[in-house]
C-alpha cells in the first residue's frame, strides 16, 4: 500500500499516522488522518503520550512515507476527550482556501515555507490575494508586528492550528491592533 492508500486508510479506520516528509527540515507529523483532498491533507496531531494537539494542514506532494503507530500512544489516544477526532470542516481545494477556512475556526493559524527550515510564521490573515497570503504576525512575545507580511502561496507547505503552543500564544498576546487596510 503506497503513502496515499496508508492515509486514506487512517481516514477510513481511525489509525494513527507517522507522515514523513520529502525534506529533513520538515518535522515529522503524527495523528490521524481527518481529512483528504487531491492536494492538501489535514491531520488531528498528536504530540508525545498521544494526546491531540491541534490540527496540521500539509501538502502530500510532500509526504514520502507513512507509518502506522506501534507505540503505546494509539492506545490512549481515544481515551482523551477529543476522541474522535474529527475535522473543523476545512477546505482542502487549495492553499488559500486551506488557510481561509482553518482561519474561520481558530483566533491564529502558524504557516511554514518549503525553504524555510522549520520556521513558523503565527498570526491571522487580513487579505488573501491572488498569489499572497497577508498575515498580521505575532511575534513570540505576544506583541502584534505593525507591518503586514506577505507569504506566497506557492511556498506555503504546511498550516498549523489549535495545538498548545497556538492557543497559548492567542491566551497572553497583547489586543490584537485594528488596522487600516489599503484597498490593494
Amino acid at each position: 500500500m503506497g503513502t496515499k492508500g496508508r492515509l486514506r486508510t487512517s481516514l477510513d479506520e481511525r489509525r494513527m499516522v507517522r507522515i514523513e516528509f520529502g525534506s529533513k527540515h520538515i518535522s515529522r507529523a503524527d495523528g490521524y488522518v481527518v481529512a483528504l483532498g487531491d492536494e492538501w491533507g489535514l491531520l488531528a496531531a498528536t504530540m508525545d503520550g498521544g494526546y491531540f494537539n491541534g490540527y496540521r494542514a500539509f501538502q502530500l506532494r510532500d509526504v514520502r512515507e507513512v507509518r502506522w503507530d506501534t507505540s503505546f500512544e494509539s492506545r490512549f489516544a481515544p481515551t482523551q476527550p477529543e476522541w474522535p477526532p474529527v475535522s473543523p470542516g476545512v477546505d482542502l481545494s487549495s492553499t488559500a482556501r486551506v488557510i481561509e477556512s482553518l482561519a474561520a475556526s481558530f483566533p491564529l493559524v502558524s504557516v511554514e515555507h518549503r525553504d524555510a527550515h522549520g520556521c513558523m510564521w503565527v498570526g491571522r490573515p487580513v487579505r488573501f490575494k491572488r498569489k499572497w497570503l497577508v498575515l498580521q504576525e505575532v511575534e513570540p512575545n505576544g506583541s502584534w508586528d505593525d507591518k503586514l507580511q506577505e507569504h506566497r502561496f506557492r511556498s506555503i507547505f504546511n498550516v498549523e492550528v489549535g495545538n498548545r503552543y497556538l492557543v497559548a500564544l492567542n491566551k497572553a498576546c497583547d489586543p490584537r491592533p485594528d488596522l487600516q487596510l489599503d484597498q490593494n
